[in-house]
Protein backbone atom coordinates (compact mmCIF):
# COMPACT_ATOMS: atom_id res chain seq x y z
CA UNK A 1 0.00 0.00 0.00
CA UNK A 2 3.12 2.57 0.81
CA UNK A 3 4.23 1.17 -2.33
CA UNK A 4 1.73 2.57 -4.18
CA UNK A 5 1.21 6.16 -2.26
CA UNK A 6 4.94 6.34 -3.36
CA UNK A 7 4.11 5.78 -7.09
CA UNK A 8 0.63 8.30 -6.53
CA UNK A 9 3.11 11.10 -4.76
CA UNK A 10 5.75 10.39 -7.88
CA UNK A 11 3.41 10.90 -10.29
CA UNK A 12 2.33 14.18 -8.75
CA UNK A 13 5.69 15.90 -8.56
CA UNK A 14 6.70 14.51 -12.46
CA UNK A 15 2.92 15.78 -13.17
CA UNK A 16 4.30 18.95 -11.27
CA UNK A 17 7.58 19.25 -13.10
CA UNK A 18 5.40 19.18 -16.65
CA UNK A 19 3.46 21.54 -15.42
CA UNK A 20 6.17 23.81 -14.64
CA UNK A 21 7.61 23.40 -18.26
CA UNK A 22 4.21 24.32 -19.63
CA UNK A 23 4.28 27.25 -17.76
CA UNK A 24 7.98 27.90 -19.13
CA UNK A 25 6.99 27.41 -22.59
CA UNK A 26 3.83 29.27 -22.37
CA UNK A 27 5.75 32.49 -21.28
CA UNK A 28 8.19 31.30 -24.56
CA UNK A 29 5.26 31.49 -26.38
CA UNK A 30 3.84 34.58 -25.37
CA UNK A 31 7.72 36.21 -26.26
CA UNK A 32 7.02 34.96 -29.65
CA UNK A 33 3.54 36.49 -30.27
CA UNK A 34 5.22 39.53 -28.78
CA UNK A 35 7.76 39.72 -31.07
CA UNK A 36 5.26 38.35 -33.81
CA UNK A 37 2.99 41.28 -32.84
CA UNK A 38 6.29 43.65 -33.44
CA UNK A 39 7.38 42.86 -36.56
CA UNK A 40 3.36 42.63 -37.93
CA UNK A 41 3.64 46.52 -36.42
CA UNK A 42 6.83 47.07 -38.38
CA UNK A 43 5.07 45.37 -41.71
CA UNK A 44 1.95 47.93 -41.27
CA UNK A 45 4.19 50.66 -40.89
CA UNK A 46 6.01 49.81 -44.10
CA UNK A 47 3.00 49.50 -45.80
CA UNK A 48 2.07 53.04 -44.74
CA UNK A 49 5.70 54.31 -45.71
CA UNK A 50 4.73 52.18 -49.15
CA UNK A 51 1.29 53.95 -49.76
CA UNK A 52 3.27 57.63 -49.17
CA UNK A 53 5.94 56.36 -51.97
CA UNK A 54 2.74 55.12 -53.74
CA UNK A 55 1.11 58.83 -53.55
CA UNK A 56 4.67 60.52 -54.09
CA UNK A 57 4.91 58.38 -57.17
CA UNK A 58 0.98 58.95 -58.46
CA UNK A 59 2.34 62.77 -58.07
CA UNK A 60 5.24 61.98 -59.94
CA UNK A 61 2.95 60.94 -62.15
CA UNK A 62 1.03 63.92 -62.45
CA UNK A 63 4.67 66.13 -62.99
CA UNK A 64 5.60 63.29 -65.66
CA UNK A 65 2.58 64.10 -67.45
CA UNK A 66 2.90 67.75 -67.52
CA UNK A 67 6.16 67.15 -68.97
CA UNK A 68 4.83 65.31 -71.40
CA UNK A 69 2.26 68.09 -72.60
CA UNK A 70 4.83 70.22 -72.33
CA UNK A 71 7.36 68.08 -74.44
CA UNK A 72 4.74 67.85 -76.75
CA UNK A 73 3.86 71.57 -76.53
CA UNK A 74 7.91 71.74 -77.83
CA UNK A 75 7.62 69.22 -80.69
CA UNK A 76 4.58 71.68 -81.64
CA UNK A 77 7.11 74.54 -81.71
CA UNK A 78 9.48 72.53 -83.74
CA UNK A 79 7.03 72.12 -86.08
CA UNK A 80 6.07 75.53 -86.11
CA UNK A 81 9.68 76.65 -86.79
CA UNK A 82 10.33 73.85 -89.22
CA UNK A 83 7.60 76.00 -91.19
CA UNK A 84 8.89 79.56 -90.59
CA UNK A 85 11.88 78.57 -91.39
CA UNK A 86 10.96 76.99 -94.91
CA UNK A 87 8.96 80.53 -95.37
CA UNK A 88 11.44 82.59 -93.36
CA UNK A 89 15.37 81.70 -94.37
CA UNK A 90 16.17 85.51 -93.11
CA UNK A 91 14.75 84.45 -89.55
CA UNK A 92 17.05 81.65 -89.13
CA UNK A 93 19.36 83.27 -86.65
CA UNK A 94 16.75 84.07 -84.39
CA UNK A 95 14.93 80.40 -84.93
CA UNK A 96 18.81 78.70 -83.57
CA UNK A 97 18.70 81.04 -80.93
CA UNK A 98 15.04 79.61 -79.37
CA UNK A 99 15.98 76.17 -80.58
CA UNK A 100 19.26 76.64 -77.86
CA UNK A 101 16.87 77.56 -75.62
CA UNK A 102 14.33 75.13 -75.93
CA UNK A 103 17.51 72.57 -75.94
CA UNK A 104 18.67 73.49 -72.91
CA UNK A 105 15.24 72.96 -71.38
CA UNK A 106 14.84 69.96 -72.53
CA UNK A 107 18.37 68.72 -71.35
CA UNK A 108 17.18 70.48 -68.10
CA UNK A 109 14.26 67.82 -68.16
CA UNK A 110 16.35 64.98 -68.85
CA UNK A 111 18.44 65.79 -65.38
CA UNK A 112 15.57 66.03 -63.56
CA UNK A 113 13.80 62.82 -64.87
CA UNK A 114 17.20 60.89 -64.67
CA UNK A 115 17.03 62.30 -60.94
CA UNK A 116 13.74 60.92 -59.80
CA UNK A 117 14.61 57.83 -61.52
CA UNK A 118 17.72 57.43 -59.42
CA UNK A 119 15.68 58.71 -56.18
CA UNK A 120 13.22 56.36 -57.26
CA UNK A 121 15.17 53.29 -57.22
CA UNK A 122 17.10 54.25 -54.38
CA UNK A 123 13.78 53.56 -52.28
CA UNK A 124 12.91 50.75 -54.16
CA UNK A 125 16.21 48.86 -53.16
CA UNK A 126 15.37 50.07 -49.07
CA UNK A 127 11.93 48.53 -49.18
CA UNK A 128 13.02 45.69 -50.64
CA UNK A 129 15.98 45.00 -48.22
CA UNK A 130 13.33 46.06 -45.29
CA UNK A 131 10.88 43.16 -46.85
CA UNK A 132 13.88 40.48 -47.12
CA UNK A 133 14.99 40.87 -43.45
CA UNK A 134 11.39 40.93 -42.05
CA UNK A 135 10.49 37.74 -44.67
CA UNK A 136 13.72 36.05 -42.53
CA UNK A 137 12.46 37.13 -38.83
CA UNK A 138 9.16 35.68 -39.93
CA UNK A 139 10.42 32.70 -41.37
CA UNK A 140 12.93 32.09 -38.12
CA UNK A 141 9.93 32.86 -35.83
CA UNK A 142 8.01 30.15 -37.78
CA UNK A 143 10.70 27.47 -37.32
CA UNK A 144 10.75 28.43 -33.76
CA UNK A 145 6.80 28.06 -33.34
CA UNK A 146 6.75 24.78 -34.97
CA UNK A 147 9.50 23.73 -32.54
CA UNK A 148 7.22 25.18 -29.18
CA UNK A 149 4.05 23.37 -30.61
CA UNK A 150 6.43 20.29 -31.00
CA UNK A 151 7.51 20.27 -27.39
CA UNK A 152 4.26 21.23 -26.29
CA UNK A 153 2.46 18.12 -27.97
CA UNK A 154 5.38 15.99 -26.81
CA UNK A 155 3.87 17.03 -23.17
CA UNK A 156 0.52 16.69 -23.81
CA UNK A 157 0.79 13.39 -24.70
CA UNK A 158 3.10 12.62 -21.37
CA UNK A 159 0.57 14.46 -19.16
CA UNK A 160 -1.91 11.98 -20.73
CA UNK A 161 0.11 8.98 -19.39
CA UNK A 162 0.34 10.90 -16.24
CA UNK A 163 -3.26 11.05 -16.16
CA UNK A 164 -4.03 7.15 -17.23
CA UNK A 165 -1.22 6.21 -14.49
CA UNK A 166 -3.43 8.60 -11.88
CA UNK A 167 -6.39 6.77 -12.75
CA UNK A 168 -4.62 3.16 -12.51
CA UNK A 169 -3.58 4.23 -9.02
CA UNK A 170 -7.17 5.59 -7.76
CA UNK A 171 -8.57 2.55 -9.18
CA UNK A 172 -5.73 0.33 -7.58
CA UNK A 173 -6.53 2.42 -3.91
CA UNK A 174 -9.91 2.21 -4.35
CA UNK A 175 -10.04 -1.52 -4.57
CA UNK A 176 -7.66 -1.54 -2.03
CA UNK A 177 -10.05 -0.01 0.68
CA UNK A 178 -13.19 -2.08 -0.41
Amino acid sequence: MEALYEIADGTRKMVAEVSETQRGHGRRLDDVQTTLNMTFTKVKSLDCRMDKVDKRLHVMDGRFDRIETRLDGIDSRFTSVEKVLREHSGKLNDLDEKFDGLDTKVDRLDTKVDGLDAKVDGLDAKFEAKFDGLSSEVAGLNTEVAGINTEVAGLKTKVIGLDTKMDQVLALLTAKSD
